[in-house]
């Protein structure tokens, strides 16, 4: 008898703790979806793990064999983080890359839409004349987004930087909105404890 009630309770007690898991899942499923789908919000993501600082000299961008590329710590970074998209219930509406094979490549291993090139968004490290006008049109594309629902970018993190002012290691993310005509960011965490699944203060 007193081993049934030991078991009893173990069982209790489990069924209470798989209850509370579940109940804190879907707090931050529903946090995440509803700050982020009923707003116009924009996630910079950059480009997986892809080892080196530059490109090969005489790369050809239309020749992902002469490109620095994704390894394969990188392509499981982009699978896990689309992922995590999914599981919180986010709403992507748009998925734009870079042109460059390890960020294109990124925004496909992501599996959230189908990827659209953004020539804009090219690495601007290797593009530094080009620089002024790129950064210009990431603006008007950024700018012109109204939603509902999120529009992911996937570019360089020379390119994150220069547009919000925020360093962040490869697999990592930027989340942007415009407020009152201006670009507003700030680093974003899909991670199940990270606070700012309910950011609806963020901005």
């Amino acid at each position: 008898m007193q081993r049934l009630r030991r078991l009893w309770a173990t069982m209790t007690g489990a069924a209470v703790i798989l209850f509370v898991l579940a109940s804190a899942w879907t707090a931050d499923r529903s946090a995440a979806s509803v700050v982020l789908n009923d707003g116009a919000y924009i996630m910079l993501i950059r480009h997986g793990d892809a080892p080196g600082r530059s490109e090969p000299p005489g790369f050809d961008l239309n020749d992902c064999s002469t490109q620095r590329g994704l390894s394969e710590k990188g392509r499981i970074q982009a699978r896990n983080l689309g992922g995590m998209f999914r599981a919180r219930g986010i709403n992507v509406v748009r998925v734009l890359a870079s042109r460059f094979c390890r960020a294109h490549e990124t925004a496909q291993l992501l599996n959230l839409r189908a990827v659209e090139d953004a020539p804009a968004f090219d690495d601007l490290a290797s593009n530094e004349r080009q620089a002024p006008v790129l950064l210009d049109g990431e603006r008007k594309l950024m700018t012109s987004w109204h939603g509902p629902g999120v529009m992911l970018i996937v570019s360089h993190g020379s390119n994150i930087q220069e547009l919000t002012g925020i360093d962040r290691e490869q697999a990592s993310m930027v989340l942007v909105s415009l407020k009152a005509g201006r670009l507003q960011a700030r680093p974003f965490s899909l991670a199940p404890t990270n606070a700012m699944l309910s950011c609806s203060g963020c901005f």
